[in-house]
């Protein structure tokens, strides 16, 4: 069985990068 934890957090990085690139995005364009 693979960490729950270990991966919740590698998806809410991801997911705090994307959002970063997005509004980072809106913010440049």
């Amino acid at each position: 069985m693979a960490e729950p934890i270990n991966h919740t957090l590698i998806l809410t990085s991801l997911f705090v990068k994307l959002m970063l690139c997005v509004h980072g995005g809106f913010l440049v364009f």
